[in-house]
């Protein structure tokens, strides 16, 4: 870093807020490249946030800003568009300095003591998106109500602020379309709010805790917002209305019927049960009962209802019907016949154990019946949505079969039922990519899945205990990065088959591994491939610790082993392998051998370099007699010599090590327990 870096880095490190001149003047000296190099933390001039994080003094962001825009900043200095002050809980004031962002089009001011908004914002001319959250705000900022910013803000959003009551002055933002009062206790709305012509989106959402527990005073909103001319939806949540009977009769009564269909001022979003249900409650009264059956949409979601009303029954004209998330268990046997015209149903997140008999109606488009009880289900379109079939998290054992547009569906999801086996009618969907399996009680996964194009399938928590070979081609290959094999998520097998796909997995990967992607590998468990030879790249990983080649084919282990200079633990049991290779003794860290179920007939000489081993199994083997240098290895403790043709053991000499804790020599004839009463002896005198 030259003399000029290593300046401005102390300089702002020390806050030496004294010469913020000199500061400026030797930022403006800097090229862009330079500067990411010295604060390579900040991704774009807008993102001073996690920088100012590192330097938590107020004057910073001063320095920061007037550094930014001010006439000695760079010339590479893009104008910026969009500037977010988060975080900063001890801001009091927005800097003057923000005014020199003339290409300014959005605002966020969120955190700070701040009580009021300067007058200077209105300098911002092109602003058209302005939000303020978490401020000490105590009243409206009428300062943002006239000037420039009244002709420019379109959008206005604030969250979380204390004022309580909207004034007149709101009308003056001609150009305003979206208003939002988030988590904001409102009291008081100025019925001026319809003069506000532009405005298409109004949210009132109020904090959803004061609402639980019953702590919100209720809210008289304004009946001029049904005059608003260009409203197309206003958002109300968590609130409670005072005048709540004489907004939704003035509302309906403006609704009219257009070719059957009932077209309402606007769209209310958001509703909770109890201002929903004041809605309905006056759909329901005699004079607007004629628009009833016109009524065409109706969420009922997350409402706890464990039966449908007869009062529900009067919309018949439904076409779209919501009513998942709630208790459910059975519906109106005429259901199908009380609403004819659905199009789209979602009864997903219940606990139907059936649906009604009877004809489905004809129109019927979408119907979700996931996380349901259902034990079985009529084969019908519209089980089928963009492609996906769900019918998971019920109680079906049997598939819906003919299906029209099979070759269309892409996604099957029959997790979590009663199904045994893979259904048969799902080799008829030649374009399923997602299959989702898992759940069930199926024992074997059949052929036919290979033939099918899945990127995604999930088999896990069934009774599968083994794939097939001919279904290794959906097996990934997988990847070694950062220590471990990464499998690929698209596919999750069986748990208990989880010992056959690893070894699949492996032999994939070594049949055409680079030295490159095996770099830093620590332990390789390679058992049960049914190798006959070692792949040679398995020598040139020298950061191996742990190599496990049990339950594999081989006859001999190659010279090259002693390459593996870190090896610390080394098995090679229930192999076919006659003799070992001299390059063992290259082997000083080792400290683990396991060479037991092979068909060695010659204790390993090459061992005795080995100073670190701790355990050795050479049992099931064909030794007939053990060399008396078995008592020299410093560190052995645990040696298994069992189930070998041993008829003579040595006796210890006098400087044993007193490491020992066991000899096996179960299963040879040489009888006498000679090994297990020293060792006894040895602990007693340790």
């Amino acid at each position: 870093m030259d003399e000029k870096s290593q300046k401005l880095r102390l300089l702002l490190k020390d806050k030496d807020f004294a010469s913020v001149q000199q500061a400026l003047e030797l930022l403006s000296c800097f090229s862009e490249d330079d500067f990411w190099d010295i604060f390579g933390s900040i991704e774009s001039m807008d993102d001073i946030n996690n920088f100012l994080l590192n330097y938590p003094h107020k004057e910073f962001l001063k320095i920061w800003i007037i550094g930014t825009l001010h006439e000695y900043a760079p010339d590479w200095f893009v104008p910026i568009q969009k500037l977010e002050i988060e975080a900063i809980p001890y801001l009091e004031a927005i800097p003057q300095e923000i005014t020199l962002c003339h290409e300014l089009r959005e605002l966020v001011i969120d955190g700070g003591k701040m009580k009021t908004l300067p007058s200077f914002l209105q300098k911002l001319s092109k602003l058209e998106k302005l939000t303020i959250a978490k401020v000490s705000l105590s009243k409206f900022p009428l300062e943002i109500c006239d000037g420039p910013l009244s002709k420019s803000l379109k959008d206005l959003h604030f969250q979380e602020c204390p004022f309580t009551d909207i004034p007149n002055e709101i009308a003056k933002l001609e150009a305003l379309e979206s208003l939002g009062f988030s988590e904001i206790h409102l009291k008081k709305m100025t019925s001026n709010i319809s003069q506000c012509h532009a405005l298409r989106s109004l949210t009132i959402y109020f904090h959803r805790t004061y609402y639980w527990r019953r702590q919100i005073v209720p809210f008289r909103l304004p009946l001029s917002i049904l005059e608003i001319p260009n409203l197309e939806k206003l958002y109300l949540s968590n609130m409670v209305m005072d005048n709540e009977e004489d907004f939704f009769q003035r509302y309906l009564e403006c609704s009219v019927v257009v070719d059957d269909e009932v077209c309402f001022p606007f769209e209310i979003l958001g509703l909770n049960d109890h201002i929903q249900k004041g809605l309905y409650r006056q759909l329901l009264k005699n004079h607007h009962l004629a628009i009833v059956p016109y009524i065409r949409v109706m969420d009922l979601s997350e409402k706890r209802m464990s039966v449908l009303g007869e009062s529900l029954q009067k919309f018949c004209g439904l076409e779209n019907l919501n009513l998942q998330y709630n208790n459910l268990t059975e519906l109106p046997k005429d259901f199908w016949h009380i609403f004819p015209k659905l199009k789209h149903l979602n009864l997903s997140h219940n606990s139907l154990t059936e649906l009604p008999k009877g004809n489905w109606p004809e129109g019927l488009c979408t119907l979700l019946v996931h996380h349901n009880r259902l034990s079985s289900i009529e084969s019908h379109s519209s089980l089928v949505l963009d492609g996906v079939m769900n019918l998971s998290h019920n109680q079906i054992s049997s598939f819906p079969t003919d299906l029209i547009h099979q070759s269309s569906i892409i996604e099957v999801n029959i997790a979590h039922n009663q199904y045994e086996e893979v259904p048969q009618e799902l080799e008829k969907y030649t374009s399923l990519e997602r299959l989702y399996l898992q759940g069930n009680n199926i024992s074997d996964l059949p052929l036919f899945i290979a033939s099918l194009p899945l990127t995604e399938f999930q088999a896990q928590k069934n009774r599968i205990t083994r794939i097939r070979e001919e279904l290794y081609s959906l097996i990934d290959r997988p990847i070694f990065s950062k220590g471990k094999f990464v499998e690929q998520e698209r596919f999750v097998w069986p748990y208990r088959a989880n010992q056959q796909i690893h070894q699949v997995r492996m032999k994939k990967f070594f049949a055409k591994a680079s030295l490159e992607e095996c770099k830093g590998m620590y332990k390789l468990d390679l058992s049960g491939l049914g190798w006959t030879e070692i792949p040679p790249i398995i020598f040139q990983i020298s950061t191996l610790h742990h190599l496990n080649l049990s339950g594999n084919q081989l006859t001999m282990i190659p010279e090259e082993i002693g390459n593996l200079e870190n090896l610390i633990t080394f098995n090679v049991r229930d192999n076919r392998i006659r003799c070992l290779p001299k390059s063992l003794e290259k082997l000083t860290r080792l400290k683990k051998l396991f060479l037991g179920d092979n068909k060695i007939s010659q204790f390993p000489s090459g061992l005795y370099s080995c100073a670190k081993l701790e355990q050795l199994n050479v049992s099931g083997n064909q030794l007939t007699e053990i060399p008396a240098s078995i008592w020299d290895f410093p560190k052995l403790s645990i040696c298994v010599l069992k189930n070998n043709r041993i008829s003579i053991f040595p006796k210890p000499n006098e400087s044993v090590s007193k490491n020992w804790q066991n000899i096996n020599l179960k299963g040879n004839p040489f009888c006498e327990d000679f090994g297990l009463s020293f060792i006894r002896t040895s602990k007693e005198e340790s």
